[in-house]
């Protein structure tokens, strides 16, 4: 219709197979200015509120080159034209332009037998089921939600569309049950210019992810928002996409990823690759051992909200002259290296970046993260939280031999960190969890009271950590 160039067919249109959505609760708006799902909604819905109709009109006019532009006017006369245009039933007719040969093509794809006289069978024909589906879900509703909401039915103003064809006005009155193109309801004594229409319903989406040594406590990785018309018809896809391309470097696989990028990217048939870009949102890094990192303006890395590589990339890799390495495959086929690189008169090169690292398995290239890079205490402190530890080591207690444990840890070493984690008495499961995080130390106040048993699992997991000591009495 945009395409022939013909008005009253697009009004024709609008008017009679797009559905009037009431753009209140509890009747239609005085000044006809809200907006909820957007044009493209409308449009893909097939139903929107009066501004809605509107703008989608003046919309198609535009597109089909004319000058269009939305004007409002008195609301209709009684409650009776409300009621027939709410109630308006709308019957849309289904009959894509398919010849027999597309058809056949789809069938042998889909393979589905060619019969031409099988009919297609409606699903749920008589409505029973979703009725019962609809009494199913009003019975979910709370107490105070099923209670009848009133509905006015006195029309506030109503949008008209006017359209400027060969030089010449024309008003589409939508919402005039008897009026054609170019006329408007007889109840209008004066036209005024459509007040700004109002704002689409918003969509906020985040990512959110929670590690094993605080499984309580998730933290987003990306969060995003969108207009709904931004969004309608098309694909929010909720991605972690890996730091490595692996068409740049074939042979890389999954193990050697250990970087991700969260993203919420949009995607539909009418956008190209800048429009999609432009909607699409991307979160900091996050490693597989649920470290976020983060690049400050002047180059600075950050994990996790702390100072990991300096904007330089740190002291150069040419101020090592030896590497002294031992490598943990308790947690095979994830392989850990302990590296200790050292200068010319032995003492310890830090915040050297993974940059400055290449590891071969073999003749084949693997990728490799660094978790640290500074001669730091990581110290988790797991709290057993359980009725058989003393009673002077619980609640005000445990906090303060953990106060008096970080305190000493913080003045001996400033850059040092030191976290607190409760379990039970899980202990071994407890030990196995902790045993993925960065913690260079693990420290245990517990009774000793055990519930779990030590499994294969756990000993792999944990005993053979590095950042793990244990001592029995």
């Amino acid at each position: 219709m945009v395409t022939k160039g013909d008005p009253e067919a697009l009004f024709q249109f609008v008017r009679d197979e797009i559905v009037t959505y009431p753009d209140m609760v509890d009747r239609l708006s005085y000044s006809g200015d809200q907006i909820r799902w957007g044009v493209r909604g409308t449009l893909r819905g097939g139903a929107g509120t009066p501004r809605e109709k509107a703008e989608l009109l003046a919309t198609l006019y535009r597109r089909a080159c004319w000058e269009a532009d939305i004007l409002t006017g008195d609301g209709l006369p009684d409650s009776d034209q409300v009621k027939r245009l709410l109630w308006r039933p709308v019957d849309r007719r289904f009959a894509p332009d398919i010849d027999n040969a597309q058809i056949e093509e789809w069938q042998e794809r889909l393979k589905q037998p060619k019969n031409e006289n099988s009919a297609i069978e409606a699903i749920d024909k008589n409505g029973d089921e979703s009725k019962h589906l609809g009494k199913r879900l009003y019975e979910q509703l709370p107490d105070e939600d099923l209670s009848p909401q009133e509905f006015d039915w006195d029309s506030g103003n109503l949008p008209i569309v006017r359209v400027v064809i060969d030089g010449t006005e024309h008003y589409a009155d939508l919402f005039a049950l008897n009026a054609a193109f170019g006329e408007t309801r007889e109840s209008i004594e004066r036209l005024d210019e459509a007040p700004e229409a109002s704002e689409t319903l918003p969509v906020e989406v985040t990512l959110s992810a929670a590690t094993a040594d605080d499984p309580e406590e998730p933290v987003d990785l990306v969060s995003g928002s969108w207009s709904t018309d931004e969004l309608v018809g098309r694909q929010l896809l909720v991605q972690t996409l890996p730091g490595i391309d692996p068409f740049d470097q074939p042979t890389v696989t999954f193990q050697d990823v250990q970087t991700f990028i969260p993203a919420l990217t949009v995607q539909g048939m009418d956008l190209n690759q800048e429009e999609m870009a432009g909607l699409s949102v991307m979160g900091d890094a996050v490693t597989r051992a649920g470290d976020q990192l983060h690049i400050e303006e002047d180059g600075t890395v950050l994990r996790n909200g702390e100072p990991f590589v300096a904007p330089d990339g740190g002291t150069g890799a040419s101020a090592v002259s030896e590497l002294r390495v031992s490598a943990d495959s308790g947690r095979f086929p994830e392989i850990q290296l302990n590296v200790h690189a050292l200068d010319d008169a032995g003492d310890p090169v830090e915040g050297l970046p993974a940059m400055a690292f290449e590891v071969e398995d073999g003749e084949d290239p693997v990728g490799v993260a660094v978790t640290a890079n500074e001669q730091a205490p990581r110290v988790l402190i797991l709290s057993d939280t359980s009725i058989s530890m003393p009673s002077e080591y619980r609640n005000e207690g445990m906090e303060a031999l953990v106060k008096t444990l970080r305190d000493k840890v913080v003045s001996e070493y400033p850059n040092g960190k030191v976290k607190q984690q409760y379990t039970s008495s899980d202990i071994w499961t407890s030990l196995g969890d902790s045993a993925g995080t960065d913690a260079n130390l693990i420290v245990y106040a517990t009774d000793g009271h055990v519930n779990d048993e030590l499994t294969p699992e756990h000993d792999r997991g944990w005993w053979h950590h590095p950042s793990v000591r244990s001592h029995h009495r």
